[in-house]
């Protein structure tokens, strides 16, 4: 396969710092000799910010209008999209350059991601993304970015997420989006939980974009970041929800995201992401 890694080392607009981090480290872990070794033809480059000053919310915006301007054209030219960013909200511009339509969204992230303006109690930007990508908030902005279609609700599954502010937790019952929790994990497995939320969105949609946020992980085994909660999934158990996600789907796009390498000294939840990769890939 075509590979083409999209490198977005930014967390909240500023370069190379916490999360931003992340990007650059999959590389130095041997991310791209490990796709060739699978027989992947790989390239990579990286996204910058074309202004040097400007505020979390312009900053993701921009980015993510250029990575959905970059990533049609390597669909035009058959090459594989892999993102691998600070900051989640990188989806709704991946999302946006493999096309919208007939696409669904299968989240897995240790937060649900589904504040607004109005509802958060941080004001962090990367808590709305999956909001952002099915149309409650930030409006305006998200139609700036080119072929971005806000997704329905029924379209998305939010896997293996456990903290939740009060009313983000509100929005998201309200909400008709598939949640995986992980306690419903425990109770079962990650196969025998999935299958419901798969099985009903297979004959919805024609391709599907992944989002691993890696705080989805347990952070005693494989802590990704500061804000990872506790009791998350473990390494072997995501890796059997990608090969059913990627057997039941074509996989249009991926996001490799939230990893700051200084929670991670052994380089373990390193590695699980290019195991991830690798699985998504093969």
């Amino acid at each position: 396969m075509k590979v083409q890694i999209l490198v977005v080392p930014y967390d909240s607009g500023h370069k190379d710092v916490r999360m931003g981090r992340g990007p650059k480290a999959f590389l130095e872990s041997g991310l791209v000799g490990q796709l060739q070794k699978d027989g992947h033809s790989v390239e990579v480059e990286e996204i910058e910010l074309q202004n040097f000053f400007c505020s979390e919310v312009s900053a993701a915006f921009q980015i993510n209008r250029i990575l959905s301007k970059r990533i049609q054209g390597l669909v035009e030219q058959g090459k594989f999209p892999l993102v691998l960013s600070g900051n989640c909200n990188c989806s709704v511009g991946a999302l946006a350059g493999t096309g919208c339509q007939e696409a669904g969204l299968i989240w897995f992230d240790g937060h649900g991601d589904f504040n607004t303006p109005e509802s958060t109690p941080s004001g962090f930007l990367d808590g709305m993304a999956l909001a952002i990508a099915t149309g409650h908030c930030w409006r305006k902005l998200a139609a700036t970015i080119p072929g971005f279609q806000p997704l329905a609700e029924h379209d998305v599954i939010l896997v293996g997420a456990r903290h939740f502010d009060e009313e983000e937790k509100k929005l998201l019952d309200r909400s008709g989006i598939a949640f995986v929790s992980s306690a419903f994990i425990r109770h079962l497995n990650i196969v025998e939980a999935l299958k419901p939320a798969i099985a009903a969105l297979e004959p919805r949609v024609k391709k599907v974009h992944l989002h691993i946020d890696l705080d989805v992980l347990d952070p005693k085994q494989t802590p990704a970041n500061q804000f990872s909660p506790p009791n998350g999934l473990l390494a072997g158990e995501t890796e059997l929800a990608i090969r059913m996600i990627r057997g039941r789907f074509p996989v249009s796009s991926a996001c490799l995201a939230a990893y700051d390498p200084e929670y991670d000294p052994h380089r373990s939840t390193a590695q699980a992401g290019i195991k991830f990769v690798q699985t998504l890939l093969s």
